[in-house]
């Protein structure tokens, strides 16, 4: 596999030992896990962290941590970083980590080299804390966090967008207190002299049907809860809600891990910094409170039968507190719940159908609240050129911004019954594994052999032909999930000809099976799911709602709603809201499957370094 080699300063770390199979590598990381956290270095550009569980002696709500500092500097992360943001166990092993960021700033600034620092491993192994703190680190000893004014607030602002993407991007699951249910990559940016100049996010796919559905023992999204155990009595008030979250459908019997929502009401106050930092003003937080206090409402709504026609609303006055808060007419907020388009003009949908639209309401709202902050965002990171941007004195030099790429993808997650969104998730670890494997294993020994180089026979588990099941534009996952969400575009019909579609197409596949194709298999329902052996496991995916989430035809729907409303969040979200016919070219899965496959790809071009996140165990036994 290679050398556990620390490079330079991080030597003391450890000794150099070489790593033939896996069974030498379990002994080292049970050997040193039993004294304190473990990083190991198995390449020159990449590291292994082995989560700790330990909290530590760290104070959790300190206004400085050690992850701040390198060569001597200091950062502040006063503003930057909520009580829960930095675990006591990331202090004893952040030198390792951080080493890569040194590493591919000082090739940056040298040799111009775009970077991109790639964070991986299963849910819950510490990937997006290892970010931050890889962000901290770059934020403390690039040269615009030494000055004052505009300076030091752009590098406070890179920090503070993590803590901001946290609250409104990340639920607890029984796997982790701070799943982040989005991927992103944020590129921290800097002109020819290696100074940081802006920044900029790119999302994909937020988990949004966790806003009405979860697993037992999980939490909805952060804010929900942020919101009502921090804010104000007052603001609460206007609102027209309690502090308690069993009152609300959509965060009642959450559950979640036992230290889940112990520091909600502080994190809330970190919020509202982030939010005024990134530029908004009063009446728009107002409205995004107003829109985050709708969702919750709008999981109270409840339907009765309408005489022999359909669904009609039962409680009523939710619909009047409703009105003010999305900034609509009660007549507006019915129709789009309990009424569709028909040959003869609007009818009544039934009971079921109106629960899904209420739901699909609520998630494609919050889709769109999250996608407007990480607009705000991007706005006031934008780099802004100045005179020595435009002016290069060196004869030939083309002026191009460099950039530091921090990717923080979804964890690798199993579950009894996985859905489209899970499904996507997976697939994007598939792809990041894949490029791990290219960097650390495969390139190498590609380079061994064109030069002639022996080396000794290494084994490992490539999940190329897993990759090749979703990508393959023929019969992949996602082309197949394709022709049968746009050929039957029916609402409700469609999951079963895509599990049809699969059997017929991918049959032999190594990867695949489903209860039609192996009938031994007693797990599988048949004509209900299917398997895809992952490079972690098996996951089971249940095809119910997948063609639906595919087209999401009602988000636009939700868009034109919103056209109407005088909620300045809410009229935005309606009038950037892209319309237009569902093509091969245009759904959900096949935008996710580019935006995945062209992040893999653009990380191919670029000096690449790998933090690899482990979990020791699935009890969080500290030793």
């Amino acid at each position: 596999m290679g050398d556990l080699e620390p490079a330079g300063w991080e030597r003391e770390l450890g000794t150099t030992r070489t790593i033939q199979s896996v069974d030498d590598l379990v002994p080292i990381l049970k050997e040193n896990f039993a004294s304190g956290p473990v990083c190991l270095y198995i390449s020159s550009n990449a590291v292994l962290v082995l989560h700790s569980y330990s909290s530590g002696k760290k104070d959790s709500t300190s206004k400085k941590s050690s992850l701040g500092r390198s060569a001597g500097r200091s950062v502040s992360l006063a503003v930057a970083a909520s009580p829960s943001a930095f675990p006591g166990w990331l202090d004893s092993v952040h030198k390792s980590i951080l080493s890569i960021v040194l590493r591919a700033y000082a090739r940056l600034t040298r040799f111009g080299r775009d970077a991109c620092i790639l964070f991986s491993g299963e849910s819950g192994a510490g990937k997006t804390v290892c970010c931050k703190a890889c962000m901290c680190h770059l934020a403390s000893f690039s040269p615009v966090c030494r000055g004052g004014g505009d300076d030091k607030r752009l590098g406070n602002l890179l920090l503070q967008i993590g803590p901001l993407l946290d609250a409104f991007g990340n639920a607890a699951t029984a796997r982790n207190d701070n799943s982040s249910r989005f991927g992103k990559c944020i590129g921290a940016v800097f002109d020819f002299r290696g100074h940081l100049v802006g920044a900029k996010v790119l999302h994909f796919m937020l988990e949004r049907n966790r806003v009405s559905q979860r697993k037992v023992g999980e939490r909805n999204f952060h804010i929900f809860y942020q919101l009502l155990k921090g804010a104000p009595g007052q603001l609460l008030r206007s609102l027209h809600l309690k502090s308690d979250v069993s009152n609300y459908q959509y965060i009642s019997r959450s559950g979640g891990p036992s230290t889940a929502g112990s520091t909600d009401k502080a994190d809330f106050a970190f919020v509202l910094e982030a939010l005024k930092a990134i530029g908004l003003n009063e009446e728009q937080m107002l409205a995004i409170w107003h829109l985050i206090a709708a969702i919750l409402h709008v999981g109270q709504l409840k339907f009765e039968k309408y005489a022999q026609e359909g669904a009609t609303i039962l409680n009523r006055p939710v619909l009047k507190v409703l009105s003010p808060l999305l900034g609509l007419r009660e007549n507006d907020i019915e129709e789009f719940v309990c009424f569709k388009h028909g040959p003869d003009g609007e009818v009544r949908v039934q009971i079921e159908e109106a629960v899904r639209r209420r739901d699909v309401l609520a998630q494609a709202l919050y889709d769109q609240i999250f996608l407007w902050l990480i607009q705000a965002i991007n706005t006031i990171l934008r780099p802004q050129p100045d005179e020595h941007d435009r002016i290069v004195t060196t004869p030939g030099y083309k002026e191009t911004y460099r950039n530091i790429n921090f990717v923080d993808l979804y964890g690798f997650a199993q579950q009894e019954a996985s859905s489209f969104e899970q499904m996507c998730m997976n697939y994007s670890c598939e792809k990041v594994h894949q490029v791990f494997l290219s960097n650390t294993i495969k390139d190498r020994l590609q380079c061994f052999q064109e030069e002639g180089v022996a080396t000794r026979e290494i084994f490992f588990t490539d999940n190329l032909p897993v990759c090749d099941l979703f990508d393959d534009n023929n019969q992949g996952v996602f082309t197949l999930l394709d022709r049968a969400t746009c050929d039957l575009p029916e609402e409700g019909s469609g999951d079963k000809a895509f599990l049809d579609l699969m059997d017929f197409n991918v049959a032999g596949h190594e990867a695949y099976t489903s209860r039609q194709v192996d009938p031994g298999d007693q797990v599988l329902c048949p004509f209900l799911d299917f398997r895809v052996r992952h490079f972690a496991g098996g996951v089971t995916y249940t095809i119910d709602g997948f063609v639906s989430s595919n087209r999401d035809i009602m988000t636009e729907a939700v868009g034109d709603l919103f056209l109407r409303s005088s909620n300045v969040i809410a009229k935005d979200i309606g009038i950037h809201q892209t319309r237009g016919e569902v093509t091969p070219n245009s759904t959900v899965g096949v935008n996710f499957r580019n935006a995945i496959t062209t992040l893999a790809d653009s990380i191919e071009h670029q000096d690449g370094y790998h933090v690899r996140c482990m979990k020791p165990n699935d009890t969080k036994a500290p030793k």
